[in-house]
């Protein structure tokens, strides 16, 4: 019991992020922060975008669905996407953490 306590506490700090951050904003427990986030992320998105306001969004968005979810909301308020992808080598991702 104590074991199992000790690996959720340690869960918890590993995934910690500095007060302010977004992340924090919407929730401090890891299982939800992703898709908390992302909700977020398209409420802000769709309401610049009903304005017709340029909208950059700078995260990595590694799933795909995610990435098409942000493409479907810019289309649907018909305006021009750009995607910028970086290719890091796997040492370097590695060094950088």
């Amino acid at each position: 019991m104590a074991g199992a306590r000790a690996a959720r506490s340690h869960e918890r700090r590993r995934f910690r992020r500095p007060a302010g951050s977004a992340t924090t904003l919407v929730t401090r427990e890891p299982p939800d922060a992703v898709s908390a986030l992302q909700a977020v992320l398209e409420a802000v998105l769709e309401a610049r975008l009903t304005r017709r306001l340029t909208t950059v969004i700078d995260a990595t968005n590694t799933e795909a669905r995610a990435r098409a979810q942000l493409i479907a909301t810019a289309q649907r308020h018909d305006v021009p996407t750009v995607t910028l992808l970086v290719v890091t080598p796997l040492s370097a991702c590695i060094e950088r953490r």
